[in-house]
């Protein structure tokens, strides 16, 4: 709307233009040329006042753009900042979690070694029990054969005895 006015207001003082051709009276001229100077002095002011006005908004549009900015900014920031605090809590249990699983298999393999160096214990005192037995049922046969022995020598010298008493007589 605005832009067809302004292209009227033209058209109007381009028209009077070609009717200044056709005065021949300097006073009339200069009254023409007076009137013309107003009009288009009018419209240069309203162009004037429609610039600052854009200039107004273009500076109003900018500030909002730079708060806008600004804003995004801080939002961007404050997302950083939580992320930041999210990953150091993640890590925090990840660390807790993989020290209860160290201390986990700590205690079992503590648990397991227990177990079998009892089991290693037990095996090793059957075999140390079984090694007396061992001992002590040779030591008695030993002792068992050595009696029989002594008997059999025993009987053996009555034998050569009696047999060398008969010879003898």
């Amino acid at each position: 709307a605005e832009v067809k006015a302004s292209m009227e207001r033209f058209e109007e003082i381009t028209k009077r233009w070609d009717s200044a051709h056709a005065l021949k009276v300097p006073q009339a001229l200069d009254d023409m040329m007076t009137n013309q100077r107003e009009l288009i002095n009018s419209m240069i002011a309203e162009k004037e006042k429609i610039i600052q006005t854009f200039q107004l908004e273009l500076k109003a549009k900018d500030d909002q753009y730079v708060k806008d900015l600004k804003k995004q900014a801080e939002d961007i920031d404050l997302i950083i900042e939580r992320m930041n605090a999210q990953i150091k809590n993640l890590q925090k249990a990840y660390r807790e979690e993989l020290t209860k699983i160290d201390q986990a298999f700590e205690s079992e393999r503590v648990e397991l070694l227990d177990k079998h160096r009892n089991e290693w214990e037990n095996l090793m005192q059957q075999r140390s029990n079984k090694e007396v037995d061992y001992l002590k049922e040779a030591e008695q046969r030993v002792e068992d054969f050595s009696s029989q022995l002594q008997h059999l020598r025993v009987q053996d010298a009555e034998e050569y005895n009696m047999v060398k008493i008969k010879l003898e007589t």
